[in-house]
Formats: C-alpha cells, sequence, structure tokens
C-alpha cells in the first residue's frame, strides 16, 4: 500500500479500502493470516462509539 493511504484523514474511507485486502504475520517461523472482511473505523472524539472505549 502507498504511504498516502495511512494518512488519510477520512477513517471510514480507509475502512472501505481495507475490505478484501489481505494481513499476514510471521511470528516465530509460524506464518498466519487472512483476509480483512469487517474493518472498524472510529473518528475519535467525533465518535459517540469511540468515546465508550475512552472511558
Amino acid at each position: 500500500m502507498q504511504r498516502s493511504f495511512f494518512t488519510d484523514s477520512d477513517v471510514v474511507n480507509i475502512a472501505k479500502s481495507l475490505i478484501g485486502n489481505f494481513l499476514f504475520s510471521n511470528v516465530d517461523g509460524v506464518l498466519t493470516g487472512g483476509a480483512i472482511t469487517e474493518p472498524e473505523a472510529y473518528r475519535g472524539h467525533q465518535d459517540l462509539a469511540m468515546e465508550k472505549h475512552l472511558l
């Protein structure tokens, strides 16, 4: 992904763009991964759902 993808201020746009992409990790030689199907997007203090996480 381009560096600009990670600096986009529209978190909803970022979440939508992640759908269908794959994420992999390799920890101690064990490869795991899968498709991103349900990303979440929070707009910080502007998002009432996020405020509950900050309490």
